[in-house]
């Protein structure tokens, strides 16, 4: 999944120099540079991005969204002016992507996203907000061709009188969730400025993504990011991820489509996992992790485990009003034993936790393009499943009115396996997304009816060996 003349050339380049002491140092600000007048380079997320895309084009599996339904009038003229002035203001909303043996953004003045309204208002209400979900779900599976603008789609569903709601479907070349959350903040207080004649209060972006992009192909050459390298070496270079068991052989198949099964975890069993996390001085995630990768070792009989979960990635404050790919996946590997207690694993996890994001703006597709690893289209060679622990999204307000968020289904993934958990009171709650040609549904329920029983049984004993639980 990448260029690995280059990248294993450029790599050799900078071990020469590091040896000799000529290592150059981290670059510290990231410098804005001219509008372009061609092509910029592209970031290695957007690099990663593309490689994908060439496995499978126009596949949804690396959309994002959020929705929301919002109860009040909206003025659809003026969120379609937010919208424009968004795209105008951040150039990756005006980004895609093209590859000839390197990657490469273009920013265009046009097309940009516009807003598209779909009036169901002459429905019954319930089968309007059931309508308008069903659409919405559609709009997040419809895949995008990163090589053609705009790649965010905005769609506002009228259901009646003072009742919308809104959809936001974008490809991850130009935008992360972190982007998400920036893109509606930024969205409800112009469209709020303007239905107020007022000019909105934004501070001016110290720099562009494609300024960031240049500072992190900078940054990747310096001694700072070969420390990185040389820690992911160390913890990665043993590590070949187990196979989750799966009911059908998926192998190279290209079938994409997902499922989606829900959890939740119970009031009294959120509590549980909440004190244990206070009493044993860890994190929520830590804790939920923990007893994950104790359900992957029982499913996998390999005592290394590893197991993939997102990091912001964002490494200069110059970067975080940003809207972009910045977020990555970083592999937490942690040895499970027999005679490890849950109390005993809690600990080694955070500790192995806290290292990895401490590495994470090392990009590890850099490091795949130096070492020889098994690779194929639905298994990664790093993790064996992802584990994320999403955090809440705050809370919008479009001219007063709050915008209630609804999640969409994608459709479609490239893993197998994903997990991911919302810290909601009183009850944590998530889903799992598994491929249909890998799982039975079946298997996903005894899966979590299994991660549920092993919580219960780590919070009401956390002494107890792992291997009891």
């Amino acid at each position: 999944m990448g260029d690995g003349r280059e990248l294993s050339a450029a790599k050799q380049a900078l071990l020469a120099r590091w040896r000799s002491g000529q290592v150059p140092a981290a670059p510290v600000e990231i410098t804005p540079g001219p509008p372009p007048d061609g092509p910029v380079r592209a970031s290695i997320q957007q690099k990663e991005l593309w490689d994908l895309y060439d496995l499978a084009p126009g596949s949804s599996s690396s959309n994002i969204s959020y929705a929301a339904t919002v109860n009040s009038d909206v003025d659809a003229g003026a969120l379609a002016t937010a919208i424009d002035q968004l795209s105008l203001r951040h150039e990756t909303l005006r980004t895609t992507i093209t590859f000839d043996g390197l990657a490469w953004q273009h920013i265009h003045d046009q097309p940009r996203p516009e807003l598209e309204t779909v009036d169901l208002s002459s429905l019954p209400p319930g089968e309007a907000l059931a309508e308008a979900h069903r659409m919405a779900n559609a709009l997040a599976q419809q895949g995008f061709h990163i090589t053609t603008p705009p790649l965010v789609r905005v769609v506002l569903y009228r259901l009646g009188p003072g009742r919308h709601l809104i959809a936001v479907v974008a490809n991850h070349a130009v935008a992360d969730g972190w982007s998400l959350a920036i893109a509606m903040k930024e969205t409800t207080q112009i469209y709020d400025a303007l239905l107020s004649a007022k000019t909105p209060d934004l501070a001016p972006l110290p720099v562009q993504y494609r300024d960031y992009a240049r500072w992190q192909w900078q940054w990747m050459d310096s001694e700072e990011a070969l420390r990185h390298a040389h820690y992911w070496e160390k913890v990665l270079r043993p590590v070949s991820a187990t196979r989750l068991p799966t009911d059908f052989p998926r192998g190279a198949n290209r079938d994409l489509r997902a499922g989606l099964a829900q959890m939740a975890l119970s009031p009294e069993l959120s509590a549980a996992v909440r004190r244990l996390a206070q009493a044993e001085q860890v994190s929520l995630f830590t804790v939920l992790f923990t007893a994950f990768a104790v359900l992957v070792r029982e499913r996998t009989g390999d005592p290394l485990v590893s197991v993939g979960t997102p990091a912001v990635s964002r490494p200069h404050p110059q970067t975080l009003p940003l809207i972009g790919f910045f977020a990555s996946v970083v592999p937490l590997c942690t040895v499970i034993e027999d005679g490890d207690t849950f109390h005993r694993l809690l600990h080694r996890v955070r500790d192995v936790a806290s290292d990895a994001m401490t590495h994470q703006d090392f990009a590890l597709p850099m490091y795949l393009n130096r070492v020889e690893v098994d690779r194929d289209f639905a298994h990664h060679p790093l993790y064996t499943a992802m584990f994320v622990l999403q955090p809440p999204m705050p809370a919008f307000e479009l001219a007063g009115a709050p915008l209630k968020p609804v999640n969409l289904d994608r459709g479609e993934m490239f893993s197998n396996f994903a997990v991911h958990l919302w810290n909601t009171e009183p009850a944590i709650h998530g889903t799992i997304g598994y491929s249909t040609s890998a799982f039975r549904r079946s298997t996903i329920d005894e899966i979590i009816d299994r991660y549920l029983d092993i919580l219960h049984h780590a919070t009401a004993d956390p002494a107890r060996l792992v291997v009891h639980l």
